[in-house]
């Protein structure tokens, strides 16, 4: 039997995928959720080929138990778990930027603390976004900032600009989060070859949580009008549905026809949008792994 974690679970994406997994009743999936009871409630659904294991990934402690207590050889993990803010600073419990903390801390202490479990054909996948290019910003998102700052400085919650405002700072933390997710799995497989690694971007699905924060207002203007309008000439419009095919693609295929390390749209193609040698060049590919592992290095001597 094969076994699967799927971060952030009990909604939107990562319970799309989950519902798909479960139905190959040789498959053992695994929610890792905040919200436990939310997450058996959802899994009683699903059959016994689904379990419900606690994982706060907004502390990294509880990343850290979560791994030790792990003991069982993987064949996929998807990184889905993502938070994004409106107004409002968040900081996790540990007293992070929760964007940063959430979307890259957790995922990278997570699947780092977790490759002595990966089988030979593992796949490991992370959620990216569109929003971290500059040249496809919309809706407000100018692209990754992480060339103005380092590791330490967006989990300390510092602005880019002092006088950018609430949303504004929110959105480049979002969208900075995102390109260290597109970047990071490059990083990986060039550390550890024998690793298979992907960022998925899901596209912008309407039907997600994702903009739980916003007005009801604009939420529905945002999903019921303009997604669907640009939905009409654009072939990154996606729906949960879509994008958790994809993402089950990545790690249930035994070969997919793109390289190692690389962006996977939702429409099962290679991202053909991102500028390596620029944008993501490899200087900074290098820099986001090493600062990563510099400010995690407390909690990774706490591995077993």
């Amino acid at each position: 039997m094969k076994t699967f974690i799927v971060t952030g679970a009990t909604q939107g994406l990562g319970l799309a995928i989950v519902k798909q997994l479960s139905r190959n009743k040789d498959y053992k999936v695994i929610m890792a959720v905040r919200n436990v009871n939310k997450g058996q409630e959802l899994a009683k659904s699903f059959g016994s080929n689904v379990k419900v294991v606690k994982l706060d990934l907004a502390s990294l402690g509880d990343v850290v138990d979560f791994v030790n207590n792990w003991d069982t050889k993987l064949d996929g993990l998807i990184n889905n778990a993502g938070v994004q803010f409106n107004q409002d600073d968040h900081f996790s419990k540990d007293g992070y930027e929760e964007t940063i903390a959430v979307n890259h801390l957790g995922a990278f202490l997570l699947t780092y603390g977790l490759m002595k479990w990966f089988n030979a054909d593992c796949k490991v996948v992370f959620i990216g976004s569109g929003t971290h290019n500059p040249e496809l910003g919309s809706f407000g998102f100018r692209g990754s900032q992480y060339y103005r700052t380092d590791i330490k400085r967006l989990a300390a919650g510092e602005p880019i600009e002092p006088k950018d405002d609430g949303p504004q700072r929110n959105k480049d933390r979002y969208s900075t989060s995102k390109y260290l997710n597109t970047v990071i799995p490059r990083e990986l497989v060039k550390r550890y070859p024998n690793l298979t690694v992907y960022s998925l971007d899901p596209g912008l699905m309407g039907d997600t949580e994702l903009f739980r924060e916003q007005s009801r207002i604009y939420r529905l203007l945002l999903q019921k009008i303009l997604i669907p309008l640009v939905g009409v000439f654009n072939s990154m419009i996606s729906t949960t549905k879509k994008s958790a095919d994809a993402a089950c693609w990545i790690v249930t295929s035994d070969s997919i026809p793109i390289n190692n390390g690389e962006s996977v749209y939702c429409t099962k193609v290679a991202n053909d949008n991102i500028d390596w040698k620029s944008v993501h060049n490899e200087h900074e590919c290098a820099r986001a792994y090493d600062e990563t592992v510099e400010f995690l290095d407390d909690y990774i001597k706490k591995f077993k």
